[in-house]
């Protein structure tokens, strides 16, 4: 099992974070695939880096990490939401909050991929950064605070100040900016369990 430091020797199947879906780490059609001690790497990338996302509107520096869907997951990655971990020791990642718990957010999906079962790269709370988070059904602004909620993988929000009830994922950078998703400053390692 890997120690999962961060690494630029980390495999990216299709060349752009957000878009790899590997049916086995690394890729290829068989097991154990291209890559298969990759699994749990990190790969930290700076704002003046190359950031290899297909989105243009979420290339934000931060941490990535390669993990693996839940193949019983029957909600299905979307931009922003968050991936909460299944089976930490084997980086296995869930859509669903009720698999793990709200205190059990491990990062935010950058799209629809990896789908259930499949490995993929996430890009997690704990490396800091920036990235699109999914705030569906409300209206984020500008210093309020983003959280991990009970019962879904949409992040709420409360103004700065309040007593937080929740799961910190970061700081509210504005306003929403693409379909139901607004940028958040990831927190780093300040509140990670």
């Amino acid at each position: 099992m890997p120690t999962n430091p961060p690494s630029p020797a980390v495999r990216v199947s299709t060349g752009l974070f957000d878009t790899v879906n590997d049916d086995n780490p690394g890729g290829g059609s068989s097991a154990p695939g291209f890559a298969p001690g990759q699994k749990g790497a990190c790969v930290t990338v700076d704002a003046n880096g190359p950031i290899n996302v297909s989105l243009s509107t979420n290339r934000y520096e931060g941490e990535f990490q390669y993990v693996q869907t839940l193949s019983t997951d029957t909600t299905l990655p979307v931009l922003g939401t968050l991936a909460f971990w299944s089976d930490r020791a084997n980086y296995i990642v869930s859509t669903a909050v009720s698999t793990a718990g709200v205190e059990n957010v491990a990062g935010v999906f950058l799209g629809q991929y990896p789908q259930p079962g499949k490995y993929g790269f996430i890009k997690t709370i704990k490396g800091g950064g920036r990235t699109l988070v999914s705030f569906s059904g409300s209206t984020p602004a500008a210093g309020e605070i983003a959280l991990a909620q009970s019962g879904s993988n949409i992040a709420t929000r409360v103004a700065a100040g309040t007593d937080i009830k929740g799961y910190n994922v970061g700081v509210i950078q504005g306003a929403k900016t693409v379909g139901e998703c607004a940028v958040v400053a990831l927190h780093g390692l300040s509140n990670q369990v």
